[in-house]
């Protein structure tokens, strides 16, 4: 390469170069280079650390996307001007070099995921006084994660360890870091409870600590996390119950996914308090009870609500009625029985999918679940395998519905007013009688009836009666 030896900024990023050692003879040249990208090449060989410490202007390198092996020379301890340094994406093995006090002061962000590098990490990450952000996802790190002390990387902010081989309880150190505001430790084997000081990290924001081997139960300091928008448990052996938190507590919190895990107990009613919360996902655990009844104005920002795979009954509260921002509510699985809430015109605005199927629902259709989702237009409802009775309502006025009424005991013929759902099911209601009207067909849905309905297609196209109902 000839450059000009005045040069500030270099990018050679997606270049196509072949396969070779990174062009040091050239690049050393240029005293005043600030700015350099060699990233998405395919440049090979070890990184050569000590001539690029020759740059002494240099604070930004980027040499992700490559070719480059290891281990990391200890010179990459003496890049004394480096503010940001991107490695990600070659395939560097060996552990990394354990640099002292006073190396790489000016160190902001260190980006070496998705690499092969080994464990355990060096004590000499804890010197890094001015470094914000660590990623060192996607290797092969093993434990143990190291215990900085007290006052140590205090402008840490963001430390990703996911998708390693960690094992070891989490350390209470960790909770030395004191203005952390992402930790993901994700996709390990980590074991162990949850140490009870993680409630005291003021500032963090996001907790993720999904696909692990977590147990003992969630500590009910995790209610004084003032700052937390995500709390991502799920996939582990966690137990007890769900921490009742206080009104005030958590009013920042907009994800909770505890999918996975054995929590037991009741809903608590805390959970009404969540005035922010836009997700939550409580899928396969063993939690029973009934749902709280929450206030009017409670959880309004809600979007998505799964419940799948308890053991709730029922019946369900009139406030789900409130639920003005939800958009999925799926509580399939579950023994939820009585009937279903009967909600007033403009309830659940945006609802797209209302899943209610395996529980124990009795009782009539009620004529507001035609009020259900009216912005959406398409709502999915499936409230097959219950033990529903009566007619099926006729108020969905044209409406491209999929409706899944299968597995019931309702009774009596469809009615002509549902032309235009997009799926009707009806099959194994043996108590349902005439035959299908050949106007729902043209609205283009499709109707399925069971091999032994008393209830027949006729001529509507639409039709078929493939259900088994043994």
């Amino acid at each position: 390469l000839t450059l000009p030896p005045q040069l500030k900024t270099l990018n050679l990023a997606g270049c196509e170069f072949p396969p070779e050692k990174i062009p040091m003879n050239s690049l050393i040249k240029l005293k005043n280079l600030e700015w350099l990208s060699l990233e998405g090449n395919s440049f090979t060989g070890v990184l050569p650390a000590t001539e690029l410490a020759a740059l002494k202007k240099l604070t930004y390198l980027d040499l992700s996307r490559n070719d480059l092996v290891g281990p990391l020379p200890i010179g990459l301890c003496n890049l004394a001007t480096i503010q940001e340094l991107h490695l990600e994406g070659n395939t560097i093995g060996g552990v990394l070099p354990n640099c002292g006090a006073g190396k790489l002061p000016k160190l902001k962000s260190l980006h070496l995921q998705e690499n092969q590098l080994v464990g355990p990490l060096p004590v000499g990450l804890c010197n890094l006084a001015s470094t914000e952000e660590m990623f060192f996802g996607s290797n092969m790190i093993g434990d143990p994660i190291p215990t900085c002390a007290v006052g140590k990387l205090t402008k840490l902010r963001l430390l990703d360890l996911s998708n390693n081989q960690l094992e070891a309880p989490l350390p209470t150190g960790l909770c030395n870091l004191a203005n952390i505001q992402e930790l993901y430790l994700t996709g390990n084997t980590i074991g162990g409870q949850i140490p009870d000081c993680v409630g005291s990290l003021k500032s963090l924001k996001s907790l993720n600590l999904d696909y692990n081997k977590l147990t003992g139960t969630l500590p009910t300091s995790l209610c004084n996390l003032a700052n937390i928008e995500s709390m991502v448990l799920r996939e582990n052996d966690i137990g007890g119950a769900i921490p009742n938190c206080g009104v005030g507590q958590l009013s920042k919190l907009k994800f909770l996914y505890l999918a996975d895990n054995y929590l037991a107990g009741t809903l608590p009613t805390g959970l009404c308090n969540l005035n922010s919360i836009e997700e939550m996902d409580l899928d396969r655990n063993d939690i029973g009870g009934a749902f709280p009844d929450c206030s009017a104005g409670s959880l309004q920002s809600l979007r998505r609500l799964y419940a799948m795979d308890n053991e709730l009954v029922g019946p369900l509260p009139s406030s789900l009625c409130n639920l003005a921002s939800i958009e999925e509510m799926l509580l399939v699985g579950n023994e939820i029985g009585g009937s279903i809430p009967d909600c007033g015109a403009g309830s659940l605005p945006k609802l797209s999918f209302f899943g209610l199927d395996h529980n124990q629902l009795t009782g009539n259709l009620p004529s507001g679940l035609c009020n259900l989702g009216e912005e959406h237009k398409n709502t999915h409802f499936d409230l097959s395998y219950n033990q529903l009775t009566g007619n099926i309502v006729d108020c969905f006025g044209g409406r491209k519905v999929f409706l899944a009424l299968n597995n019931n005991d309702f009774q009596g013929p469809i009615p002509v007013g549902l032309q235009g759902l997009s799926f009707l099911s009806v099959a194994c209601n043996s108590q349902m009688t005439g035959t299908v009207p050949t106007e729902i067909c043209d609205g283009s849905g499709q109707v399925f009836l069971g091999d032994t309905d008393s209830i027949e297609c006729g001529s509507a196209t639409c039709c078929t009666s493939p259900w088994p109902c043994d």
